[in-house]
């Protein structure tokens, strides 16, 4: 069966339906690359014969395994949003006013989200970190973390909160974990200067090496006691 359906970045692809192991799958193919995309649910269809569900199966792993690499980088973003974030509110390096990631604002996100307090959390210090990124660096021709492209910020919201739940587990507690999270990410240490720094191009961004280079600035900055605010941009500002 194909179907035409509207992919999460907007596009219009073609719908695959595949059956194969009891389960049945759903790939969508977006500008000529297979983007994944795989909903499951139980229910083998015997339709197929032996060879079809074969080849079929092979196509299946393949598109899972393309869906399962998408998805984690937009986690990994979301994990290097929250350790920035942690870092950046007041009671650490202060960079921002709010403290949404402290223990009492985690409380206070317990008790008006209760289903969803690591997700308010999150959001609620991406909101400010945004605002102050914005305000050093602008917001023409340029990206950061906290304000990337909108089909970017899209997967980054549906990888940390599937089918409506939140899988921001565990929410950091302590300055180190915030800190280890930056350092996994940065494959090397740097020296930074304070204030805004250009890392790339928009093209960079939401890539693993744009990822890579976001977290060695900011772990660099919090090592250092200094304000270092990466971006990405068009051309240099």
């Amino acid at each position: 069966m194909r179907e035409s359906t509207p992919d999460m970045r907007g596009n219009l692809p073609w719908i695959h339906r595949l059956c194969v192991n009891g389960y049945t799958g759903y790939a969508w193919k977006s500008r000529g690359i297979h983007t994944g995309g795989v909903k499951l649910r139980y229910g083998w269809r015997s339709n197929y014969t032996q060879g079809s569900q074969e080849l079929v199966g092979r196509y299946t792993l393949m598109v899972l395994q393309q869906t399962t690499d998408m998805l984690e980088l937009p986690h990994r973003f979301a994990a290097v949003r929250m350790a920035v974030g942690f870092l950046g509110q007041s009671g650490s390096s202060a960079w921002w006013s709010s403290s949404f990631l402290s223990a009492n604002g985690l409380a206070i996100a317990e008790f008006n989200f209760p289903r969803a307090a690591g997700y308010a959390a999150l959001n609620s210090t991406a909101a400010s970190a945004k605002r102050l990124h914005d305000e050093r660096i602008g917001k023409r021709r340029c990206v950061h973390l906290f304000r990337l492209a909108l089909a970017d910020e899209v997967l980054i919201q549906r990888a940390i909160q599937p089918i409506g739940r939140v899988s921001l587990n565990p929410v950091l507690r302590h300055r180190d974990d915030a800190l280890k999270v930056l350092q996994a990410e940065s494959r090397g240490a740097i020296s930074v200067d304070a204030g805004p720094v250009q890392i790339g191009t928009i093209e960079d961004a939401f890539t693993d090496a744009g990822l890579s280079e976001l977290a060695k600035h900011y772990f660099a900055a919090f090592r250092q006691e200094i304000q270092c605010l990466p971006y990405f941009a068009d051309a240099r500002k």
